[in-house]
């Protein structure tokens, strides 16, 4: 889940996907999951089983290659039928939902996606159905409809993901100017701001997401030490360059020691062109650019003269983690530039060394290679 921090200028690095664990998410609010007008009970009344599994399962996929064809209006009727014989199986409203909206059905449509939240919960990252009823409750026109909606997920289902994910989100451009929606969202309403207050206020945004969806603190204070680090930035934010200020972010989650929990680069921020991983006898490179292959295997020892030992050690302090293991998967933050550069392991160049030991041995050799690269594959 990667989306963007509300900065109200462009910046070098863009902070993503900000809090907390997927799994931890629907511990919040409890039944809040699911709502009265649309039971789960009520949606399991009907057979516990299709007569004939194999005549269903050839007819979802019958209506999955129409629809996947452009042929909706084929994919109509078999979607309802679907829909109505078996209404225990999430996929089936799923495809009448997207069946709908293509036909330009929008408000069947978001009934059908207000199905598949009472079925599959509504913080579900992978059919995210009550942003997909906003959007279709918009392209009907309904557009207090959509707000309320979306005020629904961020308010009262505390979804992680909404308020930093959905400005930018297709099928919500029309609302974008909508002050209701900006606040919704997160982004700032009126002038642009300083670059420093502009951080200010995303700091103010992180913590507030943190207060909002993290089970843990959503109705506890935070620890003293989060508010003193939270505090102590928003101070040193006009002496901070974006990369430090990134990092200084994760710095203050560090203290709450969740894994799941941070403030992570968006994959046009700029990384190496490696993909380093922790084997028990040092970091390896097992992945990289097709320029770069031939540093395939070869032991990483240091990146711009900083050795590595010393740069995951710098890393750690500003990592959440709810067990070691987590430090030793953050060996991927060794190719991100953001992170780097905020612990001062390189400089604002646009190239960098790296020092690496060959794969079986021989002599270590110093290469360069470029900060600004893509995110690898996979």
């Amino acid at each position: 889940m990667s989306t963007r921090l509300r900065l109200a200028r462009p910046a070098p690095w863009a902070v993503a996907a900000l809090v907390t664990l997927v799994a931890l998410a629907p511990a919040i609010g409890g039944a809040q999951d699911t709502d009265a007008a649309v039971s789960t009970l009520a949606l399991l009344d009907g057979p516990r089983v299709p007569d004939d599994a194999i005549a269903y399962h050839a007819a979802r996929r019958r209506a999955e290659a129409a629809f996947a064809a452009g042929r909706h209006a084929e994919a109509e009727p078999i979607a309802d039928s679907l829909a109505r014989a078996y209404p225990r199986d999430v996929r089936n409203w799923h495809l009448l939902a997207r069946v709908k909206a293509a036909l330009g059905r929008h408000e069947e449509s978001a009934a059908a996606y207000q199905r598949v939240g009472a079925l599959v919960g509504w913080r579900s990252p992978y059919f995210y159905p009550g942003v997909m009823t906003a959007v279709q409750r918009l392209a009907a026109g309904d557009r207090a409809g959509a707000l309320e909606e979306l005020r629904r997920e961020v308010e009262e289902r505390r979804n992680f993901y909404v308020r930093s994910a959905v400005f930018g989100w297709p099928g919500l451009a029309a609302l974008q100017a909508d002050t209701q929606f900006l606040r919704l969202t997160g982004r700032p309403v009126g002038p642009a701001p300083s670059r420093d207050d502009a951080w200010r206020s995303d700091l103010d945004f992180l913590v507030a997401e943190v207060k909002r969806v993290n089970p843990d603190y959503h109705d506890a204070p935070f620890p003293a030490e989060f508010t003193r680090r939270v505090e102590r930035l928003r101070a040193e934010i006009p002496r901070l360059t974006d990369d430090e200020i990134f990092v200084r972010m994760n710095h203050v989650l560090a203290v709450l020691g969740q894994g799941h929990l941070g403030v992570f680069p968006t994959a046009s921020s700029g990384r190496l062109p490696i993909r380093p991983y922790a084997f028990a006898d040092g970091i390896h490179v097992i992945d990289a650019a097709p320029d770069q292959r031939a540093l395939v295997g070869a032991r990483l020892l240091a990146i711009g003269g900083t050795p590595v030992d010393e740069i995951l050690k710098r890393l750690a302090a500003h990592r959440s983690v709810s067990g070691d293991m987590q430090h030793l998967w953050g060996a991927s933050d060794l190719a991100s530039t953001p992170h780097l550069r905020g612990v001062h392991a390189i400089d604002g160049g646009d190239s960098t060394t790296l020092t690496l030991q060959p794969r079986g041995g021989g002599a270590i050799r110093t290469v360069r290679v470029p900060t600004r690269g893509a995110a690898m594959p996979g």
